[in-house]
């Protein structure tokens, strides 16, 4: 579902969510190394990864378990 979210924004190629990233890093919503750049995103196919659902190293947490039994009654 992601490339299709990004299509919808505009968002074509790695360049792309590279310029995303250094925006949110300008507005202080990420942090960046002295040496990160733009660039490091070029040749980079993220769009393509995500569409056949690789495994792009990023760890997941644990999902909450959700309580069984009867379904919540109102008061």
């Amino acid at each position: 579902m992601a490339p299709m979210v990004f299509r919808t924004w505009g968002v074509y190629s790695s360049l792309d969510v590279g310029e995303i990233v250094f925006q949110l890093v300008g507005a202080r919503q990420l942090s960046a190394r002295p040496e990160d750049r733009r660039e490091d995103f070029a040749g980079v196919d993220l769009l393509g990864a995500l569409a056949q659902g690789m495994d792009l190293g990023v760890p997941q947490s644990p999902r909450p378990s959700r309580p069984t039994g009867s379904a919540p009654t109102e008061p």
